[in-house]
């Protein structure tokens, strides 16, 4: 996996980011292009061009996450367009349709606190997956890819937050959804983190799962509304995948589901369910490491090229304040041990 540190200004810890992974950056916005060409065929470059710059026009009122974005544009020498295309890819191909998925859970009992991801995506993202950890207050440990602020995190103030891909027809012209992930990781608090998350929503469907040691909110997104699903401050458990559990599910095309994303919601379901006193290995062993069909979620490589794949994860544990980050599937070689 790679791996940057920062401990600069926003500015500064952009450009070291572009210049640190440069070529990568090229590549992997390129191969994002082309995806998104695929899905928005109706749309010609310049028109693509536009939205994109619609959005870094959004993204300008946020100054911290704009000013490092920009550090990442002069740093890499790559144009803005491209550059939020890179960002977001995701939210851009949904004004289409599109089968991606990630797996996200929050787990709390008497003697523990710990919240996860996985991060599915298509495989050509694999190359470019990195470990970005910042150094400030609060400290930041980051999955993610070369030159995208954010997939998912946890801070050194306990908060973690992770994002679940949703489709709706609901879009519109918001905050990159990376972005509005740094704003969530600098919140004291979960509900902090919430609060910022209704104050700035993305451009299309998602969910995001908000979490401290005391509690964790699952709020599901449109392009336009917002729903908190669940609000969970005693002991149980919240999951998600890529279908919407609340009313905003009004507004999706079912037909453009992951196929996999019910099959991930009830092997996580099944496994709470019938699992008490978990501990954070017996969560990785169980959810991360198994392969969907053997009781986990992991999507791993087959010979029929699937949509999308493991390509990451993260699980934190919120008392201990650290966790674990890893690329590609979970495996003892593939597992980086994380802190504060």
């Amino acid at each position: 996996m790679k791996y940057l540190l920062l401990d600069k200004t926003p500015y500064e810890n952009g450009l070291t980011h572009g210049e640190a992974f440069k070529e990568d950056i090229h590549l992997c916005a390129n191969v994002r292009l082309d995806l998104l060409k695929g899905y928005l065929e109706e749309l010609t470059w310049d028109q693509i061009q536009i939205l994109a710059n619609k959005e870094i026009e959004v993204l300008k009122k946020s100054p911290l996450e704009y000013e490092e974005f920009s550090g990442i544009a002069k740093g890499a020498n790559i144009s803005e367009v491209l550059l939020a295309v890179l960002n977001n890819y995701t939210d851009m191909r949904n004004f289409s349709e599109s089968t991606l998925g990630c797996s996200a859970l929050y787990y709390k009992s008497d003697s523990t606190s710990i919240s996860g991801q996985t991060w599915d995506m298509t495989p050509e993202a694999l190359p470019y997956v990195l470990h970005l950890e910042i150094k400030g207050e609060p400290s930041l440990h980051i999955l993610t890819i070369t030159g995208c602020l954010a997939l998912s995190g946890f801070s050194s103030l306990g908060v973690s937050a992770f994002m679940n891909d949703l489709k709706t027809t609901e879009t519109s012209i918001g905050l990159m959804w990376p972005a509005l992930m740094r704003k969530i990781l600098r919140a004291p608090t979960a509900q902090q983190g919430h609060e910022l998350l209704t104050q700035n929503l993305p451009s299309s469907g998602h969910h995001y799962l908000i979490s401290d040691k005391y509690q964790a909110y699952s709020i599901e997104t449109t392009g336009k509304q917002y729903e908190v699903v669940q609000n969970l401050g005693s002991n149980g458990y919240s999951i998600h995948t890529n279908h919407y559990k609340g009313r905003l599910g009004g507004t999706v095309a079912d037909s453009s589901l992951s196929a996999s994303t019910k099959l991930r919601d009830e092997a996580m379901d099944n496994y709470f369910k019938a699992s008490n006193d978990l501990t954070f290995d017996n969560i990785a062993q169980n959810v991360f490491a198994k392969e969907l069909g053997s009781g986990g979620v992991a999507m791993l490589p087959s010979g029929d090229s699937p949509a999308a794949i493991t390509c990451g994860g993260m699980m934190y544990d919120h008392l201990a304040n650290n966790g674990i980050i890893y690329n590609n599937h979970y495996s003892k070689e593939n597992i980086k041990k994380i802190g504060f």
